[in-house]
């Protein structure tokens, strides 16, 4: 009888922690998925940097290049405002990453998308993605570089700015205004643009296989403990039929 009864209650023991431990199990099943799932908002928000990026010096080019060619004095504020924009000196508008056409909007309709939200730079940007610092530092060579071609731009726009302001308000072309206009096509304008883009390339290439390395070990984690949890319920099971027959045998004894 006495016999019976420490069967039993080891049965009951056993079954207790193999309940427990599945538990456990779960919970790590949770955070593994938890886990994966954070990876891919990474990879969300390592592009939608870069987009920040490439955007912001696409619009400067397009700002820039319609001013050398108009001598339209909005362009060259819309340029100056994009560059404070990036550097948190002007507020951010509230659809400037929802919407990667906000410029083409304002030069197309005149009207601004949304309200003004408060002045972020794009390096606070930068610190608030918590991405790793070898993945922030290639986002910061790609600014520096936008911002050197920048300079360029300047020179450029000074240009037209002295034609503009001796041709009291009609501006025409000259022939130093031509060549400046040419600077923003040539290939030297041209390589120093694509090096914009090459760090945010080699960003995404990084990211992704730093992504896609967590997403495999959590994967494999993810199936090794859904394993266990199998074999734990299994053995459960087992248990939990040993434990009828030991109270069969019991009440028998009985």
């Amino acid at each position: 009888m006495n016999r019976e009864r420490l069967v039993l209650i080891g049965l009951v023991f056993s079954i207790f922690v193999i309940v427990l431990a599945s538990v456990v199990v779960s919970t790590r099943l949770r955070q593994a998925h938890n886990l994966v799932v954070d990876a891919a908002l990474a990879s969300r928000e390592i592009h939608r940097i870069s987009d920040l990026m490439r955007q912001s010096s696409n619009d400067l080019t397009r700002m820039v290049r319609l001013y050398a060619l108009t001598g339209d004095i909005r362009y060259r504020e819309y340029f100056q405002e994009i560059l404070d924009i990036r550097n948190g000196l002007s507020p951010r508008p509230e659809e400037y990453e929802e919407d990667d056409n906000y410029w083409v909007n304002l030069l197309a309709t005149g009207e601004r998308l949304g309200e003004l939200g408060p002045a972020v730079s794009f390096e606070t940007v930068l610190q608030e993605s918590q991405l790793p610092e070898s993945e922030l530092a290639l986002v910061r060579e790609s600014e520096k570089l936008s911002n050197d071609l920048a300079i360029i731009e300047e020179a450029v726009m000074e240009v037209i700015d002295g034609q503009v302001a001796s041709s009291g308000g009609d501006f025409v072309h000259t022939e130093e205004t031509i060549e400046a206009l040419g600077r923003l096509y040539d290939a030297a304008y041209m390589t120093a643009k694509i090096g914009i883009f090459d760090p945010l390339s080699e960003l995404e290439e990084a990211s992704e296989r730093r992504i896609a390395a967590v997403i495999a070990e959590r994967e494999a984690e993810h199936r090794g403990l859904a394993e266990l949890q199998l074999g734990l319920v299994i053995i459960a099971a087992l248990l939990l039929v040993g434990k009828k027959v030991a109270l069969l045998m019991h009440w028998r004894g009985s």
